[in-house]
């Protein structure tokens, strides 16, 4: 299918400008050289024509007058040489005609002596006047050509003098001539032709060289030229070359700030709309896709509300074309993870400073605006943290500062209340210390890991917390081997192991089971945490290792913790380069699983 039409393509393709214009050009030489050949004809033969019924008008009036002297003197002899001197060199007969129609003198060797009165011509003469064959003596007009003058000896006519040309014979020097002008326009016609051929094929092959050249600068190489005979064309290929030279240059400035271009676009976390007023794509980067959750695939020319489809970006965009000021506002991604853009517009403008679309920046805020929210939940929850014991320790001072009577008991009892809530304000104090410290060395990338093993930082993580579990009846169980080993700093993995214990005692009944496992899994290191407590609810899980969180904040503040233990277990595990995770089953306990790198 593709061959044939192709081939018929090929077949049906008009010829080139320059093949138009060679083979034009042959032609119209080909048709003058035909038609100066036919005009040559005629316009020799008119004048050919013209000089013969001249010579024979002037021949036959000449002899006519010598006639006159000489017939009376009877000299027929001489009047038939000068018959003879008239008619030399050409097809004219001249002859003197009596009046009894006997031929007296003639040019011709073969004058008839008979009676020539039957002659065209001559009894018109013999009666006085010229006669001739036709106005215009054509000698197509009859078979000859002839002029008759009468002899006159005073007023009477002695004779006629007749001049005469066949229309044959003067066929034939006509042919000749003819002959003669086709055989030279003949040659002249080869001439034209062959130089004809070879200009195309100079003009061709100078003009290929010229094709060839440009197909290489469309290539992107620099052209090459052979030696070139045509003037024109040496002209065409030098400007050719400075063309080339000058767009090569171009392409290439072009071609590299198009990749840098592309590169900066590609590499950039925020992602680029630009569109036209007519809100047709007219730039967009990889990024957009990502932070849109959408795939954008070829979208330059369409409208934006094909290719993204996004209701608030859509309504902000038609809000900055309307505007010249630059625009901001928030758009929000509702894929399985809600995440908010920041969303910039500025006017674009050409160079006289019309508007011909708008440029959109797209920002992933989502972390900023939760880091936001944390902070004033961290401000709120320390200030309320730190409210609560100081609120008591404030009451207790007041009230043994009254000076009222207090007994023995009513006294320890706000002693002990002090001691409580100021050990409480100590932890609380203790702990954002230590998240600070850990915070510190995890952004600063400080932190010393060793490869060490990790069962003796477990070990010491299930001391810590067997008086804690004994007290509260709760079994301590660790499983694992000896020989798995991690890059880990041994004191805060044991401290991050010992928050988990704690939070694990806190929330089990007595009775139950508490267990530390280790395990090798796809190339990795797991440390899991179970608990057979009260569980956690789903939606308190994305939430569960901020500052001072709480899924049941009364039962975490009666049970004596601080709020900022899950959040410092976080940070040690990140500044291990790990990560952390729980799955939760209300009523059924809970699985706290560290990931480290093996």
């Amino acid at each position: 299918m593709g061959s044939d039409t192709g081939s018929k393509g090929s077949a049906l393709r008009r010829p080139g400008l320059v093949s138009q214009l060679a083979s034009t050009h042959s032609l119209i030489l080909v048709l003058a050289v035909v038609l100066v050949t036919v005009a040559s004809c005629f316009v020799w033969e008119r004048p050919y024509t013209q000089q013969i019924a001249t010579s024979l008008e002037q021949g036959t009036k000449l002899l006519a007058r010598d006639a006159a002297e000489l017939i009376p003197t009877k000299r027929f002899d001489i009047l038939t040489v000068n018959c003879v001197d008239a008619a030399a060199g050409s097809p004219l007969r001249f002859s003197f005609i009596l009046p009894s129609g006997e031929i007296g003198a003639d040019s011709a060797q073969y004058a008839e002596r008979d009676r020539a009165l039957a002659w065209p011509g001559v009894r018109e003469a013999l009666s006085g006047r010229i006669a001739r064959s036709g106005t215009d003596m054509e000698p197509s007009a009859s078979e000859q050509m002839f002029v008759c003058a009468p002899v006159k000896s005073g007023d009477e006519v002695i004779g006629v003098v007749r001049g005469s040309v066949l229309t044959a014979a003067f066929r034939e020097v006509t042919v000749a001539a003819y002959s003669q002008i086709a055989i030279i326009g003949l040659i002249a016609l080869v001439l034209t032709i062959t130089l004809s051929v070879l200009t195309h094929r100079r003009i061709s092959r100078d003009v290929s060289v010229i094709r060839t050249a440009v197909r290489q600068l469309e290539s992107g190489q620099a052209p090459k030229f052979p030696p070139i005979d045509s003037e024109e064309i040496v002209g065409l290929a030098e400007t050719l070359g400075v063309t080339a030279r000058t767009l090569n240059d171009r392409f290439v400035e072009l071609s590299r700030q198009r990749n840098e271009r592309e590169a900066i676009l590609t590499s950039m976390v925020e992602g680029v709309i630009a569109v036209d007023l007519q809100n047709r794509i007219v730039l967009v980067n990889d990024a957009v896709g990502h932070l849109l959750s959408t795939s954008v695939t070829d979208p330059e020319g369409k409208p934006l509300e094909e290719a993204v489809r996004n209701a608030d970006l859509h309504r902000f965009v038609a809000g900055a074309q309307s505007s010249r000021e630059l625009a901001q506002g928030e758009i929000v991604v509702r894929d399985p993870n809600e995440r908010i853009m920041l969303a910039t517009a500025t006017p674009l403008q050409d160079a006289n400073g019309g508007r011909i679309g708008t440029l959109i920046m797209l920002n992933d805020v989502t972390q900023l605006r939760r880091l936001e929210r944390v902070r004033k939940d961290f401000v709120a929850n320390v200030t309320h943290e730190l409210k609560t014991p100081i609120s008591a320790i404030q009451g207790a001072v007041e009230t043994l500062g009254d000076g009222g009577p207090l007994d023995i008991e009513d006294t320890k009892r706000f002693l002990d209340m002090i001691l409580r809530h100021s050990n409480r304000l100590n932890a609380i104090i203790d702990d954002l210390l230590y998240l600070a410290r850990v915070e510190e060395e995890e952004g600063r990338s400080t932190l010393d890991l060793e490869e060490a093993p990790l069962m003796p930082s477990l070990r010491g993580a299930v001391v810590n917390c067997t008086k804690m579990a004994m007290d509260a009846g709760i079994q301590l169980r660790l499983t694992g081997s000896d020989e798995l080993r991690a890059a880990i700093n041994g004191p805060l993995l044991e401290q991050a192991v010992t928050n988990l214990l704690e939070n694990a005692i806190r929330y089990s009944g007595q009775g139950k089971e508490v267990a530390v496992e280790v395990e090798r899994v796809d190339g990795g290191i797991e440390i899991h945490v179970r608990d057979q407590g009260i569980g956690i609810e789903a939606h308190h899980l994305p939430r569960l290792f901020e500052r001072f969180y709480r899924a049941d904040a009364a039962r975490t503040r009666a049970s004596g913790g601080t709020g900022l233990g899950l959040a410092i277990v976080k940070h040690i595990v990140q500044a291990h380069g790990g990560e952390i995770g729980v799955t939760s089953i209300p009523g059924k306990g809970s699985v706290f699983t560290i990931r480290l790198a093996a």
